[in-house]
This record gives structure tokens, C-alpha cells and sequence, in this order.
């Protein structure tokens, strides 16, 4: 009776101390389940370490470059051969007889200075082209009136004191300015249109019987007439 009462306390003693170790986790519980497949001798075992870590590439990925196509040249249109059609051609107009007096640049051209206007006026034909204000001679050097010709053009005249016989050098601060339109021989000098630097001389009777001009205005001129050009010189 003894021995059973020892044995029943031995195991009730290993039950608890089971227990204990259950629930201290030290003793895993035992679950039944299949045993896995040996592997035969002839299979590779694969290996327990720890699986590699992946590394993302370092290196900078390629750059896809997009092909550039050079757009075709264009064509000049006048390049292109176009079809002859002699019904679509332009009709070119009629070329103006170079004699035909009606031609504006055909029609002689006529110098007027009208001295009380102070003014000259240049003709073609019977038109008006152009005109500019003028200084005249003083009463005491008169410029002569009548119908004259051009005889004597010249650019960048150089001018002699008639009194102390010093020569000025060309350009436009010379007495006679930039050009020179001779139009009368008298027998103390020759009279003309030219340039001059006294530009407030210029709407009056102020010259030695000469005509003035502003340099612009006598260069313009000079460009319009020609040699043996009538001028007329009215009162």
C-alpha cells in the first residue's frame, strides 16, 4: 500500500512538472505529421544558408538616343520645270519707242529763273519737274536777263578771289559750293547757278550777278540738265 501510494505521487509529481515545462515553452509540443520524403542519394540537397541579398545595378542604364532624320530640302519652285502652255503665258506689253516724244525722259529740258521770285523752275517739256528758291544779284550787279544755254558744268569748283586773286579749295564751304552751271559769257567773268556756304543770302538779290543755291539744291539740279540746256532769265 505504501508503494502504490509512492508510485501515484512520483507521477503526479512528473505531471506537474510537465506542465511547468509546457507552459515555460523549453519542451515543444509533439505534432504528428508526415515525415518528408528522404531524399534519394542521386537528388542535390539544396543548402541552408541565407539566401543572397539582391543588389540593384550601380551602373547607369543605357540611353536610348532617338535617331534624328534631317527633313528633305525644299525646292525652289523656280527650280521645278513647270509645264509650257502657250495659252497660260503672260502676254508681255508692248516696249514704248524710246523716240516717241511723249516719253517723259525724251522731252528737252528748260531752265526758268524768274527773278522776282527768286525762284528757278526746271521744265520738261511743258511740265513743271522742279524748283528752288535762289539769291540773285544786287541792284549794283544785276543778273542779265534773256535766253541763255548751258556751255559749262563742273563738280567741286575751285574758286579765285576776282580781287585778291586767292584760290579756295573745293567742297561745299567754297564760294561756289559743291557744283557749277555756267550759262552767260560776259567779258568780267561768266555768270551760273552754284552751291554756296551763306545760305542766309539765299530768297535775295545779294550775289555779284550770279545765281545761289542751296549745295542739296544745285546738286539736284546739276542732275537734271544737260549741256546746252536753255535758260531763261526773267524780270
Amino acid at each position: 500500500m505504501a508503494t502504490l501510494t509512492t508510485h501515484l505521487r512520483q507521477r503526479a509529481w512528473l505531471a506537474l512538472a510537465a506542465v511547468g515545462l509546457l507552459a515555460s515553452g523549453s519542451i515543444a509540443p509533439s505534432v504528428r505529421a508526415e515525415a518528408p520524403a528522404q531524399p534519394s542519394s542521386r537528388e542535390a540537397i539544396a543548402p541552408t544558408s541565407t539566401p543572397p541579398v539582391i543588389t540593384p545595378p550601380t551602373s547607369t542604364p543605357p540611353v536610348t538616343t532617338t535617331p534624328v532624320t534631317t527633313p528633305p530640302a525644299a525646292t525652289s519652285p523656280a527650280a521645278t520645270p513647270q509645264p509650257t502652255n502657250p495659252q497660260t503665258q503672260p502676254i508681255a506689253p508692248p516696249i514704248a519707242n524710246p523716240a516717241n516724244p511723249a516719253t517723259p525722259a525724251a522731252l528737252p529740258v528748260k531752265l526758268v529763273l524768274r527773278l522776282r521770285e527768286r525762284r528757278v523752275y526746271v521744265y520738261r517739256g511743258n511740265r513743271v519737274e522742279a524748283s528752288y528758291p535762289v539769291a540773285i544779284g544786287k541792284p549794283s550787279t544785276p543778273t542779265p536777263t534773256g535766253t541763255f544755254r548751258v556751255f559749262q558744268m563742273i563738280k567741286d569748283p575751285i574758286w579765285r578771289n576776282p580781287w585778291t586773286g586767292q584760290v579756295t579749295r573745293p567742297g561745299a564751304n567754297s564760294a561756289l559750293g559743291l557744283r557749277w552751271i555756267g550759262f552767260n559769257q560776259l567779258s568780267n567773268g561768266i555768270i551760273g547757278f552754284h552751291g554756296t556756304p551763306t545760305v542766309n543770302s539765299i530768297g535775295r538779290a545779294a550775289s555779284n550777278g550770279c545765281v545761289r543755291m542751296r549745295n542739296e539744291h544745285v546738286v539736284e539740279l546739276f542732275d537734271k540738265v544737260h549741256m546746252g540746256a536753255t535758260v531763261v532769265v526773267e524780270p
